[in-house]
């Protein structure tokens, strides 16, 4: 799938674990010592993809190079607790407001992941149709 397939990827399997933790935050709001929980894979992708380049050249034989070796392929999100909050008393660190403002975001990045894959997908359906004439 290529280096941006990859990318494309590990971007929506993070925006669909995002969606879940918050839906998960969401539905515990009131539940005493829940601590929110979110996943911090942007930072990690950012770092991956600061190494070096994002491409390095694999070689599986002494004659020729094949396939991709990308430090994005062994990227995984990291598990962040949010601190309960100094005030209240059930110890709870949901907020609601905060939580139902990063579904928003999160939305829209995955929409605007999936478009992207639609394009790449229209792109290579167009050069097989035309190579096919």
């Amino acid at each position: 799938m290529g280096e941006t397939g990859l990318l494309l990827q590990k971007v929506m399997d993070f925006r669909t674990l995002q969606h879940n933790l918050i839906s998960a935050n969401l539905a515990n709001a009131e539940t005493p010592n829940y601590k929110a929980v979110h996943v911090d894979f942007e930072g990690l992708l950012r770092e991956a993809m600061r190494k070096e380049g994002t491409l390095r050249m694999k070689m599986t034989d002494q004659k020729h190079f094949s396939g991709f070796q990308s430090d994005l392929a062994g990227v995984q999100p990291q598990h962040l607790v949010e601190a309960p909050p100094t005030s209240g008393n059930d110890y709870n660190s949901v907020d609601a407001e905060r939580e139902m403002t990063r579904m928003a975001e999160n939305q829209m990045m995955y929409q605007t992941a999936a478009e992207i894959l639609r394009g790449r997908i229209n792109t290579i359906r167009t050069v097989i149709m035309e190579s096919g004439r």
